[in-house]
Formats: C-alpha cells, structure tokens, sequence
C-alpha cells in the first residue's frame, strides 16, 4: 500500500480541501428537509404565507451554496486523482524501464500494458469515489441518522432494522461480486496480450493468411471477459432493484407507523414528511457506499498487480561509485561464463564460454539456432547478467561500471531494429542527442544509408512512420546502423543487423566501419557466412550452448566440420566455390 499511496502525498491539501468541501455541502444539505418541515407546520398548516416566504429564499440560498461548494469539491476531487494517477503511471513506466529482460519476459509486455492503463484507470476512478461518493456518502447517513434520532426514536427504530437488513444483503452481494475482479484484470491481460502480439505481427498473419485463426484465437479472451461482464453485471444488477424495494418498504412503513403517532399527536406532519426525506437520503447514501466498497475492492487487485511490479527489485543495477570513464582498451574477455534465462530453468543456454577478442578487431558468431549467439552479445551490455564467471571489458568488470556508461559504450543494432516516429534525423539522435548535420551525413553516408536520404525531399527531416513502416527492411537496419555508429561506440555489435542487405552493399558497410577513426571492436553475429569470412576471429557455438571452435576463416575451413558444412551448404553450387 504504501509503494502506491505515496504518490498521493504532494497533493494532500487537494485532499483535505475535498473532505472539508463535502463535509460544507451536507451540513447545508441536511438543513433542508427541516426547513421545509418548518414551512409545512409553521407556514402551510398554520397559514402563515410570511414563514413560507423566508424559510423559501433560505432554502433557495443554500441550494445555491451546495451547488458551488459541490462543484468546488468535485474539481478538487478530480484534480487530486489526475495528479496521483500522472504521478504513478510515471513511476511504474520508470520502474518497468529498469527492469531487466529477464523481468519483462516474466511479466509480458501485454500484462505491463494493462497494469500501466486499467489498472491505473481504476485507482483514479477509486480515489474519486472514496472523496466524494464515500464522503458524502458517510456524511449524509451520519448526519440524517442522528436528526432522525432527534426527531423520533420509535421510527428511527423502523429505519434501523430496514438499514441492517439492506447491509446484509448488499454483503451477500459483494461477495459474489468480488472474486470476478481479480479473473477481469487477468483476462484483461490475455486480451491485451493477443492483440499486441497480432497487431505488431500483421504483415505476418496476412503474408500466412491467418486472420481467421487470429479472430479465432482473440475469440476465446474476448468471450471469456464477455462472460465474465455478464456475471458481474447480472450481481450488480441485483443492487438497485433490491434498494428501491427496501427504500419503498421503509416508506410504507414509516408513514403507517407515522400516521400512528400523528394521530395520537406524538409528531407533526412536517417532522413525518423530514423524516422520510431524511430516510430516503440515508438508504441512497448506504446504495452510493456499497458501490464505493465494491470499487475498492476492484482497486485492490489492481494495487496488488501494481505492487507487484513496484516490489520487483532491479536485479541489474549499477554498482556504487561505478566507473564512468572510458578505457582505452576496448578488449573483450569471457571467462568462464554460464549462463540460463531464469534461476529454476535446468539447462544452462551458454555453458564454460571463455574467449578474448581483442580491441579494435571483429570477431562473428555462428552456430545453430538456439545455441545462444544473440545471448552471448547481450550479455556484453548486462541486459542479463550472468550466472557464473565474467565479462570484462578493457580489462574491468562489466558489473563494476556505471550502468548507463557502459551501455553507452556498448550499442546493439538487432536484426528487426526498432525506428521511431518523427524524423531520420530524431531517429539518429538516439545515438547522439547533440549531433550536427555533418556528423548525421557521415554516419549516414558509413551506413550506406544517405544513398536513399538524401533522394528524399526532407533529406534529414524526412519523416518516419510508426516503427519505420515508410522504409523498407534494408533501408531501416542502415538508418540503424548509422544511429549506432553516431553514438561513437567502443563496442558495437551487429546482431545479424545486416540480413537485409545485399552482399555488395554489406561488404561497403562492414568496409566503412573499419575506416571509423575510433575504430570499435565489433562482435558480428551471423547467419549468413559471408557476413563472417573477414572477422579477425569466427567464434562457432554449438547447439548446447558451448564453444566448438574459434579461429580465422582459413583455420576453420581446414579443423572446423560444421564451418566447413555451413560454408558449403552457403557458398558452394555443384563443387564450384562462390567468389567470397
């Protein structure tokens, strides 16, 4: 609770002028059913037009009151909600962009979606109610209840049976209600999470002519929160019906036990007719509270899923006093690393990996899919960290630098790179915030990629659609490339980054990386072997994770079976060797 209710602190005062403007509104609220018992007794029955007249513009005047005391109410209400709910949304995206891969595979980014929209949507809907329907809500039944004790106890008595019965009732209810919530949210979740994963896989499910299936497979999250509405509202249903039931049973009875005492002469007409206005209020407000309970208890599993991404703790951190400062030898060293995805996992994904590429040099990575290539690149950045042995870099543990220093240094560009909407020359700031125009074009012009730019009308300022939609596969792993290459790396690694290109046009690029005057130490990983035949070094996993071989292309075409095996699946037509 308090992880999430912190973030209403700043804003306290909004908090307390809520309440104090509620508790303003039904004291004058409360006024009027005995004003206008005054004008029935003092005025109408008694014939007096004066008494009529003033306890008239009394009630006129605190009707206007309510009206803005309520409006003044609401709007701090509201505010206070919005800032909390601002305020949070923006501590969990922070919390969720702190996490490690390891985290956001085990939450699912449909799930993060959900908690970040609904489940925030729900405590802003809460804290609304609890400051103004709870407040009035409480208020209103306090002060009626204590009035109508003043009145007349013998139908104040009537009152109370009614009100335990209806508490009853509505417990019963609330119980079947509540359970529902926590399978909503949940459901909610697989929703989100089948239409993130059709909506960015689109130009698959309609290459493979699968947007049937993909309707059927929504079909089974869309019907289970269809039924579970259907549940939920047929409970909630029954609230209302059962409310006008007992408010109207309390009614018949009090004006029958009330005709009883007027006849005796125990109570006037007007105290009778303020005391049924006065129940009317207090069974309304009990109605307003039931639904206040049921809304937070619908809060609490979305604090409990709240809190379950706060309480994770950030098993990737940046050590205390981390180092900063760039090395000037960029050698990369693994000694003895294993390493598996999470801690109950039996296998191991990269087992006794011991390697050293040296600084300023290429070294590829090849092996069969799953071997964990993409892996061993990323734990270079500690997007995983590592379960036994280390990485160091220039000689320093990757987990004794700065975390954000070392990611600085250390840039990825992925096989489906992610552009941003905006412009090229946004996209390439990425890399470097403060770049000038030149240093745009000449990253550009390493990556092959201001060929296409600067055929554009806007050049730098072409835009960019969503993910990069406006320009083709090739075209966004240059504008990817050339956003690494910005960044002036010390290391980069190309995680198959080149699949789309050409052979000419990846020989030019691979040619314009070694000409870069702070020349990085590249990491290549590969499928195809002609993006690894010129590395200083060919690191060959093998399918469980281990080192089969490392060597140049020439030492492995001569001790290496499967290098040998791949380069002639690739390169070789009928015994003819291809040109390399």
């Amino acid at each position: 609770m308090k992880n999430i209710w912190v973030y209403l602190k700043p804003y306290w005062w909004l908090v307390i002028l809520s309440v104090g403007l509620v508790v303003a509104q039904i004291v004058i609220t409360l006024q009027q059913p005995l004003l206008m018992s005054r004008i029935v007794d003092e005025g109408i029955l008694a014939g007096n037009l004066a008494v009529v007249k003033d306890i008239g513009w009394q009630m006129i005047f605190n009707v206007i009151i309510v009206f803005v005391v309520a409006m003044l109410g609401v709007l701090a209400a509201a505010s206070a909600s919005v800032f909390f709910v601002r305020d949070l949304r923006a501590a969990l995206y922070a919390k969720i962009q702190s996490l490690s891969f390891r985290h956001i595979d085990q939450l699912q980014t449909g799930s993060l979606i959900t908690r970040l929209t609904s489940d925030a949507n729900q405590l802003q809907t809460s804290l609304q109610m609890i400051l103004r329907l709870a407040g009035v809500s409480l208020v209103m039944m306090i002060g009626s209840l204590i009035i109508v004790m003043g009145l007349n106890q013998q139908l104040a008595f009537v009152f109370f049976i009614a009100m335990a019965i209806l508490i009853i009732v509505i417990a019963i209810i609330m119980r079947l209600a509540i359970p529902l919530f926590d399978k909503y949210q949940t459901t909610t979740d697989n929703m989100n999470i089948v239409m993130q994963e059709s909506f960015s896989g689109a130009r698959v499910v309609k290459a493979y002519d699968r947007a049937a299936f993909e309707n059927k497979r929504f079909r089974s999250p869309n019907t289970a929160m269809f039924n579970l509405d259907k549940k939920i509202a047929k409970i909630m249903a029954l609230t209302q019906p059962l409310m006008m039931f007992f408010l109207n049973f309390t009614m018949i009875t009090i004006v029958w036990f009330g005709g009883e005492l007027f006849a005796n002469q125990s109570i006037q007409v007007g105290e009778i007719m303020a005391i049924i206005t006065y129940t009317t209020q207090i069974l309304m407000s009990l109605l307003m509270l039931s639904f206040v309970v049921m809304q937070i208890f619908r809060a609490q599993v979305s604090i409990r899923r709240l809190n379950e991404v706060f309480k994770l703790k950030a098993d990737i951190v940046s050590p205390k006093n981390g180092l900063c400062s760039a090395a000037a030898d960029k050698t990369i060293e693994f000694q003895d690393v294993d390493f598996k995805y999470h801690e109950d996992d039996q296998e191991l994904v990269l087992k006794d990996i011991s390697l050293t590429v040296n600084s300023g040099s290429t070294a590829a990575i090849m092996g069969p899919t799953g071997s964990g290539k993409s892996t061993l690149a990323y734990l270079l950045g500690r997007f995983y960290e590592v379960n036994h042995g280390a990485i160091l870099v220039g000689g320093i543990n990757v987990k004794d630098y700065d975390l954000d220093s070392l990611r600085r240094k250390i840039i990825m560009v992925t096989q489906a790179p992610t552009l941003f909407s905006g412009t090229i020359a946004e996209n390439l700031r990425w890399g470097k915030p403060q770049a000038t125009k030149e240093e745009m074009i000449q990253a550009l012009k390493t990556a092959q990629a201001w060929e296409f730019v600067s055929k554009l009308p806007e050049k730098l300022e072409a835009p960019v659609k969503q993910k990069g939609t406006n320009f083709s596969g090739g075209q966004k792993q240059r504008l990817a490339i050339a956003r690494a290459l910005i960044s002036e790396p010390q290391v980069l690694i190309l995680d198959d980054a080149t699949s789309a290109l050409d052979l000419a046009t990846e020989a030019k690029v691979r040619s314009g990386i070694l000409k870069l005057k702070n020349q990085p130490t590249t990491i290549v990983v590969a499928q195809r072997i002609s993006s690894a035949m010129t590395a200083d070094q060919i690191i060959i996993l093998r399918e469980d994770g281990r080192i089969e071989a490392v060597g140049t292309h020439q030492n492995l075409m001569q001790s290496c079976r499967s290098y040998q095996e791949i380069y002639a699946s690739q390169l070789q037509k009928g015994g003819v060797h291809a040109s390399p």
